[in-house]
């Protein structure tokens, strides 16, 4: 016996209250399972995070344009600095790791396994090694790219693809949220179609003295 029959029998339940007990399976209102029955869900509304995130996007926007072009300017080479601290830091964590593990592979291949049934061993220490040996190219191709930003023209470059990029974050926003309030449309369809499909519950309610 399934959990939604037990509840068929246990809370002697007529067919309107059987349907809206197998409805909380589906999609539309799966996330209302554990809520008891006597809350009937007619409406799915979007979630209030997809409204938040195109109000800060817009905000970020807005603040950015309204800074000063010598704002926007400063503000580059700010950011251009932390990123080049960054870039440095994680190329040097990665250089120290790689030599660590550089120090343990040279002792690897220098041990002579003590019969060719243990070689195999000695394989899988070598390949666990070379496997997790960090590639810094990454962030040394970054360190160059980001030293060589030095003139006003390559900052005020900087500064546009950011507002861009703003711009690009207010149109992503949207468009997720266009999308949840579609989804959450389509759920509430489906669910006061389902309601409507239903007849009256037959089970009287107690009578409050």
């Amino acid at each position: 016996m399934t959990g939604y029959v037990h509840q068929l029998i246990d809370k002697k339940l007529d067919f309107r209250g059987w349907a809206l007990t197998c409805m909380r399976n589906f999609g539309a209102t799966v996330r209302y399972r554990e809520e008891p029955l006597s809350k009937t869900v007619t409406e799915i509304k979007p979630d209030q995070h997809y409204f938040d995130s195109v109000v800060e996007a817009k905000k970020a926007l807005a603040d950015y344009e309204m800074l000063s072009l010598t704002e926007k300017i400063r503000k580059e080479r700010t950011s251009l600095a932390a990123l080049l601290r960054d870039a440095k830091k994680q190329a040097r964590k990665e250089n120290a790791t790689n030599a660590k593990l550089q120090k343990m592979l040279d002792q690897v291949n220098a041990w002579q396994s003590p019969s060719p049934d243990h070689d195999g061993l000695k394989t899988f220490m070598a390949e666990q090694l070379t496997l997790s040996m960090e590639k810094p190219d990454y962030y040394n191709k970054e360190i160059v790219r980001l030293e060589a930003v030095r003139t006003y023209n390559e900052l005020l470059q900087r500064a546009k693809a950011t507002a861009e990029t703003l711009r690009n974050h207010v149109q992503y926003a949207e468009e997720r949220l266009a999308k949840e309030i579609a989804r959450t449309a389509k759920s509430t369809e489906w669910i006061q179609t389902a309601l409507n499909s239903l007849p009256k519950s037959t089970k009287r309610k107690a009578i409050k003295k």
